[in-house]
């Protein structure tokens, strides 16, 4: 009976030998420290709602950096508390060294005041120089027209925008 016991122990022993050598051993996590669900943030200045951001996921790192797996819409509101503008994408993710947004897969800016809306693939959103901004292809469609370029620069209002290098026709007021 004891030779059975002897046995399994050292059978036991010789099994781990190779499963030892890696205990002991620190392995870095580089996976979100927080997952957030069904998220609704809202971005005040002056006690006045200004941007809200809502996502079905939200994943946070150790240094900050955010994703938006799941898609991302933001709204933007005025000074009288009056939604003027969505952004709206499939996938976003947030750089805290740049502090800036960058969303793409069926990017969708809407005024709503002025009933404009911007299409690209990817958008570049600084909160704090409140710019959106892209080198992709642009669409945009107005009430009168549909312009076409490369690259967009504009205020996250997007009451006005410079298209970098427009292409198509377009209709020039004098």
């Amino acid at each position: 009976m004891y030779h059975y016991y002897l046995f399994f122990l050292l059978l036991g022993l010789a099994s781990c030998k190779d499963g030892l050598e890696g205990v002991g051993k620190k392995e870095d996590y580089d996976g979100p420290s927080i997952k957030a669900f069904n998220l609704k943030m809202q971005l005040s200045d002056s006690a006045k709602l200004r941007v809200e951001v809502h996502a079905p996921l939200q994943l946070e790192y150790q240094n900050g950096n955010q994703e938006y797996p799941k898609g991302v819409t933001v709204e933007f509101y005025n000074a009288e508390g009056k939604k003027y503008t969505r952004l709206t994408a499939d996938k976003g993710k947030y750089n805290k060294a740049t502090h800036i947004y960058t969303v793409w897969n069926n990017v969708v800016v809407k005024n709503i005041e002025k009933q404009e809306e911007m299409q690209t693939e990817e958008l570049n959103w600084s909160p704090h120089a409140q710019d959106i901004y892209t080198t992709k292809r642009v669409k945009i469609t107005t009430l009168t027209e549909i312009l076409h370029g490369n690259g967009l620069k504009a205020k996250q209002d997007f009451m006005t925008y410079k298209i970098m290098q427009p292409t198509g026709k377009f209709t020039v007021k004098r």
